[in-house]
């Protein structure tokens, strides 16, 4: 009972912190319904057109919220009593997004706030052509003409974007490809956008695609990535005087943006990338990256000062949201102590002093929890005993990649320590997968002694193990940047020069492959094969243990069950027993049959023994004896059960014998002696005899 309210409260604790963050991530999380109607401004033509794409970009993230603030911007206030069809709005609002997107323009030069006219044509300029974007006033506001979406200029200049849009995505049309969603600097910006403040399903995901981290080693993007992601956005945002609406959609232009220049340490900035694939890309320059990390602190100070809140984004990391934390709440922690934050110093001590309290923690809750699983195991399972230290190993492991960041600072220290962690765990993991295969083996092949499906259970478990260790060498290899195709190739290469090499260890395999699909015999079965005779105790990948009956273990490799023939006794449905019975010559006539009869009907009367298929009869004259032949087969389980069948066979008929009068008679020899020989021996014994019996055996 102790144990329950215990997990109750741990369960309590977990449901407030979650509970906590993410009414606090509510918080941050802009309300989509009022971003909608708030953000649907179109007093004059500048509010309209960034209302518009605004509108447009969040209806693309999830075909909802958007929707109605396209419509009176895409469509006359006649057309809107009219009704008109959802999909001339889509349609419209599509073809122009893709104008917008990629047309040249400065939104201050050729948009004015101040408009007293009912009309306007703004004047856009696409590869050095001049394209007229018409817009009205309504009593409502400012919408797009809707007879420009019919005109001939529109048309062609759509159909002109389109084709180059589809020339740059589609990987099978000869030229540059780019990736969709970082195909020029209003892609890739938008993009980190929609990362960062949540506006898609991937988040952080597809914000880390948009910088170069090539300089960073594998196991440093996972860390860095999302920190950088929330700096470049912020510092873009809310300090660059470049804005996304003024960003180029060409990917062929040449014009590279410059968001943000920091004297004595560069600028933020985009340039195009080639990947792995072949495939081009939009992305924040590596030197980008060092800027904005080194000048992030003083950027925030600044914007704070002027009374900007610049704690913007969604899905932030640990790292961001305690640093955001300190910003607010604690500013005399950022002094710098050793070159790196007060704050995160005090943080490595306290993580330090709680490395053995979490160590007792999870041995506590291992063993415990382990304790209350072992009531309802079958008997004989112990291997859970040894996820005790596994468990440690992952909760410290995991704690410590959790704020690894604190160290960045000391960049070669926090890589070596990424890389040991990640070993570690990826190590520990692998442990835990070769555990847990080995205790649910135990478990389901309990109380299996000779059971098709536990020897299978056992060759999968064992097959299961070594594909985790060959997982555990990928992933490991995969942190020292090793492509993992190549590394299952090389596996396969060296496969094929161990197999030549070892061609008896490849024979073994052949043969464990064989016992798979044949199942030629399970564990506890009764076999003989290639002389060898006794129990099956353990299948192996590379051979077969079997226990003898002198109790001796014999390991046979599984490539002798290819060529030799498997006798397994432990498949009999029913167990021969063949013997004779010999009756003395002198017993009548009668009594032979009635004896014969009478263990005929024992085999009738008893359960064990098939009714159907026996035969007992007077087979042959012998020696010395009559012969009744007895065939029979007794219905058991193993071995030791039909001794005590024969057991009770044997003691019913020398009860039935007994009972008839029946002499079984044993190996025994006839001496004739002459005459003359019999009267020497009389003077010498006593009287004279004419025959004289000799048993032998």
């Amino acid at each position: 009972m102790k144990l329950f309210w215990r997990l109750i409260l741990i369960l309590g604790i977990i449901l407030a912190v979650g509970g906590y963050l993410a009414e606090r991530e509510t918080r941050l999380s802009p309300d989509l319904s009022q971003v909608d109607i708030q953000q649907c401004e179109r007093g004059t033509p500048r509010e309209a057109i960034a209302s518009f794409l605004r509108s447009m970009h969040r209806y693309e993230e999830d075909n909802q919220f958007g929707f109605s603030c396209l419509v009176p911007l895409v469509a006359s206030p006649e057309e809107i009593k009219e009704e008109i069809d959802k999909s001339v709005i889509l349609l419209r609002a599509r073809q122009l997004l893709l104008l917008l997107e990629n047309l040249d323009f400065q939104m201050e030069d050729i948009v004015s706030d101040r408009i007293d006219v009912d009309k306007v044509t703004l004047p856009f300029t696409y590869q050095n052509k001049s394209v007229d974007i018409t817009m009205l006033r309504a009593d409502t506001g400012w919408f797009f003409d809707p007879s420009m979406f019919k005109s001939a200029e529109f048309r062609s200049t759509y159909q002109t974007l389109q084709d180059t849009f589809e020339r740059f995505t589609r990987s099978d049309m000869q030229g540059d490809t780019f990736v969709p969603d970082l195909m020029s600097p209003y892609r890739t910006l938008y993009t980190l956008r929609a990362g960062v403040e949540g506006l898609d399903a991937e988040g952080m995901t597809d914000a880390l695609k948009t910088m170069d981290m090539s300089e960073f080693l594998p196991p440093e993007r996972s860390v860095y990535g999302p920190v950088l992601a929330v700096m470049l956005y912020r510092i873009i945002t809310l300090h660059s005087t470049l804005q996304l609406e003024e960003l180029s959609a060409d990917p062929t232009t040449t014009r590279q943006p410059i968001f943000l220049v920091v004297p004595g340490l560069g600028t933020v900035t985009m340039h195009v990338v080639t990947q792995e694939n072949g495939v081009k890309a939009w992305k924040f320059t590596p030197k980008s990256l060092e800027v904005a990390w080194k000048s992030y602190d003083d950027i925030m100070r600044n914007l704070m000062v002027q009374g900007v809140d610049p704690f913007i984004g969604v899905r932030l990391s640990l790292h961001t949201r305690l640093d955001d934390l300190v910003q607010k709440h604690a500013r005399g922690l950022l002094v710098y102590f050793l070159k790196s934050n007060l704050y995160k110093w005090i943080i490595i001590f306290v993580l330090l002093v709680a490395t053995p309290l979490l160590c007792r923690v999870s041995s506590w809750l291992a063993n415990r929890i382990l304790t209350t699983v072992e009531s309802r195991l079958p008997s004989g399972v112990s291997g859970y005993k040894h996820f005790v230290l596994p468990a440690q190993i992952l909760l410290v492991a995991f704690v410590w990649l959790k704020t690894i960041l604190i160290l960045f600072p000391y960049r070669g220290l926090m890589v070596a320590t990424l890389y040991s962690l990640e070993i570690m765990m990826i190590g520990t993991m692998v442990w835990v997968v070769l555990l847990g295969v080995g205790v649910l083996t135990e478990i389901l092949t309990a109380g299996r002694s000779a059971s098709i499906r536990g020897t299978m259970l056992l060759i999968i478990g064992q097959i299961v193990k070594i594909l985790a260790i060959l997982a555990g060498l990928v992933a490991i290899a995969n942190l020292f940047n090793q492509n993992s195709t190549r590394i299952v190739a090389a596996l396969g290469i060296g496969g094929i020069a161990l197999a030549l090499a070892g061609k008896d260890t490849l024979e073994n395999i052949f043969g464990t492959l064989v016992i798979m699909t044949t199942r030629p015999f399970a564990v506890g079965d009764w076999i003989l094969v290639d002389q060898v005779e006794g129990t099956v105790e353990k299948v192996g990948v590379r051979s077969t243990s079997i226990r003898t009956f002198y109790n001796s273990e014999v390991t046979v490799p599984n490539a002798k069950f290819i060529t030799s023939p498997v006798d397994n006794m432990g498949r009999r449905t029913w167990r021969r027993y063949k013997t004779f019975i010999g009756v003395a010559y002198d017993t009548p006539i009668e009594n032979v049959n009635e004896f014969v009869q009478g263990l005929r009907q024992i085999v009738l009367d008893r359960p064990t023994m098939n009714k159907e298929n026996f035969h007992i009869v007077v087979n042959d004259f012998g020696p010395w004896s009559l012969n009744i032949m007895v065939y029979v087969f007794f219905k058991t389980a193993d071995w030791a059960e039909e001794l005590k069948e024969r057991h009770r066979f044997i003691m019913d008929t020398l009860a039935l014998a007994e009972t008839m009068g029946i002499s079984i008679t044993v190996p025994e020899s006839i001496v004739h002696l002459r005459q003359d020989e019999a009267s020497a021996q009389a003077e010498r014994t006593g009287p004279s005899m004419g025959t004289a019996k000799i048993s032998s055996d």
